[in-house]
């Protein structure tokens, strides 16, 4: 677990004694200056304020024992252990191809406590490690109904996206010769080059209803 930093905060002395903030006034807009100061002494104490809450509220969930794709995203090899994408940008690239879809989940209720790209952790999960929902469900603070119903949700969203959507048509050969690079140019009948990502999954014995 990432522990937040504690953020360092200007105080509200040091904001008023920076010049740089008021304007230079005569005595005979010293009433002006008076309210300019005091509007702004209260911006300042409000922003202060402000970022005092968000640093508890990180400190409490660095604490709280969630896990989310926040603790992961920096290492590229706790991402390949987790889900079986070898680097950041892949898992983000494929979170971006479902970011923007209203999902209907297979068991009609919609999951609002977990982020979308945490669902998708959670179902790349299941695949690379076939973690028990008991289990992702303690990781992540939620019920196990609930990993059920993103993990069956997202693993029909991943094949919609990925197999019937993005492998429905392949383009006659005639077009594809016209863009092939230069290290294909002797395969005159190619067809197609894929370009794969490997993503290692553990096979469960026994059937997937007993992991649920």
């Amino acid at each position: 677990m990432n522990i937040v930093d504690e953020i360092e905060t200007p105080s509200t002395n040091e904001i008023l004694n920076d010049d740089s903030l008021f304007p230079t006034v005569s005595s005979q807009t010293g009433k002006f200056y008076v309210a300019k100061t005091n509007e702004v002494m209260y911006e300042a104490e409000l922003f202060l304020n402000k970022l005092d809450i968000e640093r508890k509220e990180n400190i409490i969930k660095s604490f709280s024992g969630q896990m989310t794709y926040t603790h992961i995203c920096e290492s590229n090899k706790l991402i390949l252990e987790y889900t079986g994408i070898p680097c950041r940008s892949i898992f983000e690239s494929l979170f971006k191809l479902i970011e923007d879809i209203d999902i209907r989940y297979y068991l009609k209720w919609k999951v609002q406590k977990v982020s979308k790209i945490d669902q998708l952790l959670i179902t790349l999960m299941k695949l690379r490690q076939n973690f028990p929902h008991s289990d992702l469900a303690y990781r992540f603070q939620v019920s196990e109904a609930t990993i059920t119903n993103i993990v069956i949700t997202f693993i029909h969203l991943l094949h919609k996206i990925l197999f019937k959507t993005l492998m429905k048509e392949i383009p006659p050969r005639e077009k594809n010769r016209s863009c092939l690079p230069n290290c294909a140019s002797s395969f005159t009948n190619c067809k197609i080059i894929l370009d794969c990502t490997e993503i290692i999954s553990s096979v469960p014995r026994h059937s997937m209803k007993m992991q649920r």
